[in-house]
């Protein structure tokens, strides 16, 4: 895996890319998420596999100074796929990211496939409203908010499976200042409802039943409001790629061999 960047009208986008396979999987992770911890989950799949890991913005070394939302995560990707010249892509997400990746399918009419796990928009209520004042207020902090993550949520693991804890708190405090939070999560309410009509290519949904940040429930709902194939992952909690890294893989490349629109 090598990580690599273009830029776009003016804009630097970043990503992670394993070259020489023939069928193309466009990567997208998480809010939060180490683009190193995922460079290395998204190695294990098979050398058939040409992976492009896309960076969120404000995830790399082009820090939090950005303007950040859904909708703008969605142009990155877009603009990405026609930049590198991908044809015929399935799109893999998780969490945060399959929002992202759903924004964008419903505007890419090429796209095989679009498969993601432990992904639900917030749901625009007073119980989120009151979430994202209290971190204005800094009344509330992330790491209150999903203290049953906290083992795991950022921990880098490298070729040999060496774990090194980085916590939320750490992370946060360096990438994320509480008002941009705040906003992040404000524009998952602003960007939302997505154009479930016009994504035409098969979905795939895994839901993390022992996710405590992402309800399985929502999950579900999620899911079946794009008519999406589940796959259900008993032992997982939000952060599944974490957790059961084969299980994930090999749900993807089921989905792609088997639901996704065969490749020209």
């Amino acid at each position: 895996m090598k990580f690599d960047t273009i830029e776009v009208d003016g804009r630097t986008i970043e990503y992670i890319c394993r070259d020489g396979g023939e069928v193309p999987i466009v990567c997208v992770g998480g809010l939060l998420a180490d683009p190193v911890i995922e460079a290395c989950f998204f190695s294990r799949f098979p050398a058939n596999y040409r992976i492009i890991n896309m960076v969120l913005r404000g995830h790399g070394k082009v820090r939090h100074e950005l303007p950040f939302s859904p909708e703008l995560c969605a142009q990155d990707l877009l603009s990405l796929v026609k930049a590198l010249d991908i044809a015929n892509p399935v799109f893999f997400a998780m969490s945060f990211g399959g929002l992202v990746a759903s924004l964008a399918a419903a505007r890419l009419p090429s796209l095989r496939g679009l498969v993601f796990a432990g992904t639900a928009p917030f749901p625009d209520n007073a119980d989120t409203r009151a979430f994202i004042q209290s971190v204005r207020d800094g009344t509330e902090t992330f790491e209150i908010h999903v203290p049953s993550v906290q083992p795991y949520l950022f921990h880098r693991r490298d070729l040999e499976e060496n774990i090194f804890v980085r916590t939320c708190q750490e992370y946060y405090k360096v990438h994320f200042p509480k008002d941009l939070f705040a906003d992040i999560v404000l524009s998952y309410l602003r960007d939302f409802p997505i154009p479930i009509d016009q994504i035409r290519c098969p979905v795939g949904a895994m839901i993390n039943l022992r996710d405590r940040l992402v309800s399985p429930a929502l999950q579900i709902e999620f899911a079946r409001s794009l008519k999406a194939k589940a796959y259900v992952l008993p032992h997982s909690g939000h952060i599944g790629h974490g957790e059961n890294p084969d299980e994930i893989i090999a749900n993807v490349i089921s989905f792609e061999m088997n639901e996704c629109t065969p490749l020209p």
